[in-house]
């Protein structure tokens, strides 16, 4: 399979942006991140970023997704996507040009994500949301199931490279 978007969707420290640079590297694709658009407007990430400010990164993270398709190159959407609606909405842009959609969802437990926090505060290796934020995700949450089309799931004792052999 060779999907032209591939939509990252998983919690906080599930290894999505890692998951997405090996992705890119095996099929040579474009990684769009909501973070770096954030931080490219000025948006602390380690801040509550208010709705409408996320929806002014979503418009411009869509544009410049069908600019990238639209070059014909395939194209990773690198966020936490929680939510079917907003997963439709990048969908639809892919859609609109006849192009394949995927949604990888890590499935990633809990304790491994606690656990990765942890270790972050440590190491400082990244920017570390407040804990707030985190909750409020697991919460709202929408996990990728049926009737979403073009799921894959990645769990973090999977063999990397089998797993994307297999599924791309």
């Amino acid at each position: 399979m060779n999907p032209n978007l591939i939509l990252m969707c998983g919690l906080s420290f599930s290894g999505k942006s890692y998951l997405a640079q090996k992705i890119s590297a095996y099929l040579d694709a474009d990684i769009i991140s909501l973070d770096q658009i954030n931080q490219e407007r000025g948006l602390n990430s380690n801040q509550f970023i208010p709705v409408e400010e996320w929806e002014k990164t979503s418009q411009i993270t869509r544009t410049r997704l069908k600019e990238t398709l639209t070059r014909g190159k395939n194209v990773i959407i690198d966020d936490t996507n929680p939510l079917l609606k907003l997963r439709r909405r990048f969908r639809k842009v892919a859609d609109d040009l006849g192009l394949q959609t995927v949604v990888v969802y890590l499935d990633i437990p809990l304790e491994v994500i606690h656990e990765r926090i942890k270790n972050n505060k440590q190491t400082k290796q990244r920017h570390l949301a407040p804990s707030f934020t985190l909750d409020n995700l697991i919460k709202m949450f929408e996990v990728p199931r049926v009737p979403e089309e073009n799921v894959i799931v990645y769990k973090n004792d999977t063999n990397l490279e089998d797993w994307l052999k297999t599924n791309f």
